[in-house]
């Protein structure tokens, strides 16, 4: 019996670390979305600023500040409990989707997003050394790295099937956020009913900006691919700035970031109340 009174013991404190793990990752998570809508908003009243906004920019406008390589340590340190967290939903299935065709899909998304934040653990700790050009994706070039799959054999088609891949995520990301599904991260014990009311809207408008975002970033791959032009690639900071030069386009993007910072506090909220 002791054995096994020792097994649940630990597979309890397993347990509880990867939900820590969980919630600072869902804090990390906030604190990048936030800049990125600082960022955004800063592009939208001054189409020249400082820092593009994608994910280094941001990181360098941590580096920028008063201790700041050790602020994007710290980032980067809740960037790999991210990455930490959202492997073990894949892998030990903690969300309980199951192995059918569906649950094997989601659970494979939760892998590409812990592959994405361990990825964005590396450009934290990069910049905070100053070896930036180890990062993935240092060179913030997308015209050159598109130049250089359009010569794979089917380059043309594998950069199409990326950018139909943000399309499709920004359609799911859309119809999560109308769906409803969000009061299920929100424990109906720990919260009173105006503030689900508000916390939902929040996680509503921070969801429809990020898709409005990944739907930019999908448009331009597939119109690069379809016009065989990887001069038409856009990453994150480049479709904003196509957007704020289009009409209107200041006030569009002052909206989006309103709801990029929509979305950060969401993930507080998330970090906070969510069964990890």
């Amino acid at each position: 019996m002791k054995p096994r009174a020792l097994d649940i013991r630990g597979e309890v404190a397993r347990q509880d670390t990867v939900d820590w793990l969980g919630r600072i990752g869902l804090a990390s998570r906030g604190v990048l979305y936030a800049l990125l809508a600082l960022l955004a908003l800063d592009l939208a009243i001054d189409r020249r600023p400082s820092h593009q906004p994608d994910s280094q920019g941001a990181l360098r406008l941590v580096a920028d500040q008063p201790f700041g390589e050790g602020l994007l340590v710290l980032l980067g340190l809740g960037f790999g409990a991210q990455a930490v967290w959202r492997v073990s939903q894949a892998v030990s299935d903690r969300e309980r989707v199951g192995r059918s065709p569906v649950g094997l899909a989601e659970r494979l998304g939760f892998l590409g997003i812990g592959l994405l934040y361990a990825g964005l653990a590396l450009v934290a700790v990069t910049v905070a050394v100053g070896d930036e050009s180890a990062a993935p994706g240092a060179d913030g070039n997308e015209q050159r790295t598109a130049q250089g799959v359009f010569g794979w054999p089917l380059g043309r088609e594998l950069v199409f099937a990326v950018g139909a891949g943000f399309l499709a995520g920004a359609v799911g990301t859309a119809v999560y956020a109308l769906s409803g599904k969000l009061d299920d991260r929100l424990p109906a014990g720990s919260m009173s009913r105006r503030a689900r009311m508000v916390a939902r809207t929040i996680g509503i408008g921070g969801y429809l900006s990020r898709a409005v975002v990944l739907a930019l970033v999908g448009v331009f791959l597939c119109r690069a691919a379809w016009e065989h032009d990887p001069g038409k690639t856009r990453g994150l900071d480049g479709a904003l700035l196509e957007l704020v030069q289009a009409p209107h386009g200041p006030f569009v993007l002052s909206i989006v970031a309103l709801g990029l910072l929509a979305f950060a506090a969401w993930s507080f909220v998330e970090a906070r109340y969510r069964d990890v």
